[in-house]
Formats: structure tokens, C-alpha cells, sequence
């Protein structure tokens, strides 16, 4: 499941629990399409504590959303991952170069409040 948290206009922030299925990941991407038609840049936060798992139609799902948001790259300033798991701060740490115009930051659980405040200031 993903629960919405509370952020200024211009952040996105999010965070994945439990496993998440297909109508997640939609939910997921109408609210983020949302913000997108309202603010010129945004500011992203993804923090993963208590995400489990994925299903293979939410992964499937999730690629889709994701290859549909090219156009919309140059909104995203910054990109902040709440995270303890090595591979996936090194999987986002690998796309800050391949995009240069957002800013990607890793952060540790329990630093939402934090990881926010740097995503809103764009």
C-alpha cells in the first residue's frame, strides 16, 4: 500500500508499505499526474520503510507509469529516497548523472521531515 504524506504544494511525498499490487500503483500515478498538471517543478519523496514487495502486474504497471513521465522529467528537481537497503539508494544514486536536471538524495528511515524540507527547496 502507499500512504500520502504531508508536504508543501510542490513535493510529491509518499510512502510504500507492506506489497503493493497493480491498484497501488495506479493510485499511485493519478496523484502524482495531478501535481504534475498543477506545479511547474516538483520536488519527489519515496520513502520505502516497511515495503515488502511488489507484484509482477504492479512492476509491470509501474514501468508503464514510469516510461509515460519522459515527458515530464524536466518538472522533477529533486528526488529524495528514504531507504536502509544498499542496492536501492545505489539504484537511484546510478540516475542522478543519467538526469541531470534532478537532484537525488538518499536518506535514512525516520528523516521524512527532513528529506521534505530538501525536496521542497527548488
Amino acid at each position: 500500500m502507499y500512504e500520502k504524506l504531508d508536504a508543501p504544494e510542490n513535493v510529491w511525498a509518499i510512502r510504500l508499505s507492506g506489497d503493493l499490487d497493480r491498484a497501488d500503483i495506479d493510485a499511485i500515478y493519478a496523484d502524482l499526474d495531478g501535481l504534475l498538471k498543477s506545479q511547474r517543478s516538483i520536488g519527489a519523496v519515496v520513502d520505502f520503510e516497511g515495503f515488502n514487495d511488489a507484484s509482477r502486474d504492479a512492476v509491470a504497471a509501474d514501468i508503464r507509469h514510469e516510461l509515460g513521465l519522459l515527458g515530464n522529467l524536466m518538472q522533477f528537481r529533486r528526488l529524495a529516497v528514504l531507504t536502509d537497503k544498499t542496492w536501492l539508494g545505489y539504484i537511484f544514486e546510478r540516475l542522478d548523472p543519467i538526469v541531470p536536471t534532478l537532484d537525488i538524495r538518499i536518506f535514512p528511515f525516520g528523516s521524512a521531515p527532513e528529506a521534505i524540507d530538501w525536496a521542497a527547496d527548488i
